[in-house]
């Protein structure tokens, strides 16, 4: 996937909702007639390694510099729709495709490549998984309308958190100092939780599917339907800061900030990754490639996704091409 290491954007061509990567090389069930989807990408912490979820059965690890195929780590009934390193880059968990009736979570031991624990509890599709900063606890987001906290060393349930109208989580995410989680629900709300009581703080409304916090936790990024703009809140006052507009109406996939807290990278279903400046609002570039989702590399020059067989395209923050 990467050409040269100075290349700082890494992005990836998408089929039919999802990143290209090539089918598994054995599968219990039929070789599928078509490349699997690549559903959702992650970095690992020191940068080296991409993770993504496919939908024909396997996590797959590339390595970020060559685009080499590492493993594929094979459990899930299916396939997988959504992967998270651990902070410390030694785990991974992910979720299973409900079109497989998987509704766990795994936890995998990066450098053995086996699987550590299968979590079970949810009673639908996990749409969303998500570590805590110590790297202690995991956040699953399910169509089951609840959180579920998991102690990481162990497997063991911690507490089930329910979002009070029973909306569907979408998406899940952990502020900075790992007080407060952010889901993103089907009912257009950003509901704030707190970790330690499961004492909801706040309903943004408006926004739903995919949410993300700024890396010093003070500013929320989420998508409103249905005319898709990308609204920034401030999470002291709760109030709106920006709405930003570009991408068309149903046609944002996800977001994701720098490592900088400067720039918000958006995903569209027209094909293009918008760059904005949050200070400003304003759309900074636009990069005319079909993706699903997009992760930043720790040094925050290089976004990154898979397609079939390899890891996929660059782009050059600095040079804007």
């Amino acid at each position: 996937m990467r050409l040269t290491r100075s290349s700082p954007l890494i992005l990836a061509y998408a089929l039919v909702g999802g990143f290209v990567a090539s089918p598994p090389s054995s599968v219990a069930h039929a070789q599928p007639k078509e490349p699997a989807r690549v559903w959702f990408t992650s970095m690992s912490p020191d940068g080296k390694t991409l993770a993504t979820a496919e939908d024909h059965g396997a996590v797959k690890l590339w390595e970020a510099a060559t685009g080499k195929e590492l493993a594929a780590l094979k459990g899930h009934k299916l396939g997988a729709i959504c992967v998270a390193w651990s902070p410390n880059g030694k785990t991974l968990a992910s979720s299973g495709d409900e079109a497989g009736g998987d509704h766990t979570v795994k936890l995998w031991d990066v450098a053995t490549r086996q699987e550590l624990a299968t979590l079970k509890g949810h009673t639908h599709i996990v749409w969303s998984v998500a570590w805590s900063p110590d790297g202690k606890t995991l956040a699953s987001a399910g169509g089951d309308s609840t959180v579920r906290l998991w102690e990481a060393a162990t497997g063991k349930g911690l507490a089930t958190l329910k979002v009070s109208g029973l909306p569907v989580a979408r998406a899940v995410a952990w502020s900075p100092d790992g007080k407060t989680v952010a889901l993103a629900c089907d009912e257009s709300t950003v509901r704030l939780l707190e970790v330690a009581t499961g004492k909801e703080l706040a309903a943004l409304k408006g926004a739903h599917t995919c949410v993300a916090w700024s890396p010093d936790g003070k500013t929320l990024a989420s998508l409103s339907s249905p005319d898709d703009t990308i609204t920034l809140w401030d999470v002291g006052t709760r109030k709106e800061l920006a709405a930003l507009k570009g991408h068309p109406p149903f046609g944002v996939r996800s977001v994701s900030w720098n490592p900088d807290g400067k720039t918000l990278a958006s995903v569209g279903k027209d094909d293009t990754v918008r760059l904005w400046d949050v200070g400003t609002g304003k759309e900074v570039a636009v990069l005319k490639w079909g993706v699903s989702s997009v992760s930043w590399s720790p040094d925050g020059k290089t976004l990154v996704s898979g397609t079939s067989g390899q890891v996929g395209k660059r782009w050059d923050a600095g040079t804007k091409k």
